[in-house]
């Protein structure tokens, strides 16, 4: 029943481990497909006019506004954008192939919302706490450590023989007629030699077993100690680089509702400096993108570690698209709405 029992905990911890594991890659796999998704759907929206724009290049060229060397160049951007929707679409589909492995359930693509990840634990004296105190391996590993104990304790003795004897004699002398008295006290311990021999072989070999596995589990304890840090250390980085991507839109944004003033009001080569601010604009957008599933995706990676609290509230990073003008302006919404595109942080 004892030993039932031990089994018994000993696939509980295995369980749980597996869960704790596959619960992470399922996270990161579907922020992923999440990001990859959004990222396409910004291409998508980048791309949307570029056929008008081509045109007004083309007969800015012709009228000699623009040399064709810069209206090449300006083609080659729509052209980079396309490559990014075939590489961000085989990445989208890997992600959920992945999920289907992971869920054995047959997915069809599907439209995701935003990965709604709890707030991970960020003391780093309770990460490490909770990892030495109940992290499965370390849990497995006291298990096996205190079996080998035992054994320890319990080889070599099932070869000994000992014996105790304990004899009295009575006699009478005759013809005289007087009593005798004797008392005799044996103590004896045997061992065959061969078998003593395997005792102490055996004795020794679970020394060393328990011996490795005491080793194990002090590696073991410190890798994943250092690992929830290292888990901790990165999320902080990836926190701060989105905080850093999401200026840089702002900027990028900015810079591009300029330059869309200038093109209505101005003439000269406020077209092509239009165009220049929104490939600028789609290139920060996209670091922001790859900002924010870094950021998520260090997020999962944690939560692996640590008690998972209140779920992180999605923020408001997409705008509505608008039509894009035929000439010498873009429209743009000025705040997020839920569910749009291209995307923007608040």
């Amino acid at each position: 029943l004892l030993d039932a029992k031990a089994r018994t905990w000993e696939n509980r911890q295995k369980i749980l481990l597996a869960r704790r594991q596959s619960l992470a890659a399922l996270r990161s796999h579907y922020v992923n497909y999440w990001g990859s998704r959004r990222k396409i759907e910004l291409c998508r929206s980048f791309l949307a006019n570029a056929w008008e724009v081509e045109k007004v290049l083309d007969h800015r060229t012709q009228v000699g506004y623009l040399l064709d060397a810069d209206r090449r160049e300006f083609l080659t951007t729509f052209a980079l954008v396309r490559r990014n929707v075939a590489r961000t679409t085989a990445s989208q589909q890997r992600a959920l192939g992945v999920m289907r492995l992971l869920t054995t359930a047959e997915l069809e693509p599907f439209t995701p919302v935003f990965p709604q990840l709890p707030e991970p634990c960020q003391d780093i004296q309770r990460l490490r706490t909770a990892v030495i105190e109940s992290h499965p391996e370390l849990n497995l590993l006291r298990a096996l450590l205190q079996e080998q104990v035992e054994m320890v304790r319990l080889s070599g003795r099932s070869d000994l023989e000992a014996n105790v004897d304990l004899k009295g004699t009575a006699s009478s002398d005759f013809p005289s007629g007087e009593d005798g008295y004797g008392l005799a006290l044996s103590f004896s311990v045997g061992m065959p030699f061969k078998f003593y021999k395997a005792s102490v072989a055996e004795r020794s070999a679970a020394l060393a077993a328990q011996r490795k596995t005491e080793r194990q589990l002090e590696l073991r304890r410190t890798e994943l100690v250092a690992e929830v840090e290292e888990r901790l250390n990165l999320f902080w980085a990836a926190s701060e680089n989105l905080r850093f991507a999401t200026r840089r839109v702002e900027v990028g944004l900015e810079s591009m509702r300029e330059n869309l003033l200038r093109s209505t009001y101005l003439a000269g080569d406020s077209f092509e400096k239009l165009q220049q601010s929104r490939f600028q604009y789609y290139q920060v957008a996209t670091d922001y993108m790859d900002a924010e599933i870094m950021e998520l995706q260090a997020r999962a990676r944690l939560l692996q570690f640590c008690p998972e609290a209140r779920p992180a509230e999605a923020p408001g990073r997409m705008v509505q698209r608008t039509e894009e003008p035929t000439q010498h302006s873009m429209t743009h919404e000025d705040r997020p709405a839920p569910g749009g595109k291209p995307f923007l942080p608040d």
